[in-house]
């Protein structure tokens, strides 16, 4: 198993409780992330624009955004934006079937639920550390 360098996780979310969990439950159980909060397509892209050096290595999208479009609607310019070569998973509310097949049809690397409880949680983000940091390898910024 090869260990990667640090890297950042770019989260499109517009729910700061919930970015504030992920980035506390990641600074104990995945430091080796620095997580990055945007809260709108706006924000997202004012983010990158502004930080071209600073490539996301994982991107998680949340669907329901509370501006003016949602995650679907950035989904494929962030991925061609990218070449395809930084991973976007989905981390959303949805369960519904129909958002999961749009994800993939427009480009989403995963597609998973909000956990709902505090020990989830952590599940999430231990599986985060190891299957995106541990286990896969990504193409070197």
């Amino acid at each position: 198993m090869l260990t990667q360098q640090s890297f950042d996780v770019l989260v499109v979310e517009d729910d700061q409780l919930t970015f504030e969990l992920l980035k506390r439950l990641a600074e104990r159980h995945f430091p080796e992330a620095t997580f990055i909060c945007t809260a709108s397509p706006s924000s997202t892209f004012d983010y990158l624009n502004t930080n071209p050096g600073k490539r996301p290595r994982l991107i998680l999208l949340d669907i329901a955004l509370s501006s003016d479009a949602d995650g679907f609607t950035i989904l494929p310019e962030l991925r061609t934006r990218f070449d395809g070569q930084v991973p976007i998973i989905m981390l959303t509310n949805s369960e519904n079937q129909q958002h999961v097949w749009q994800s993939y049809a427009d480009g989403a690397t995963a597609f998973t639920t909000k956990p709902s409880n505090l020990d989830d949680w952590k599940t999430y983000i231990d599986m985060l550390k190891s299957y995106w940091y541990e286990v896969n390898t990504l193409p070197t910024s």
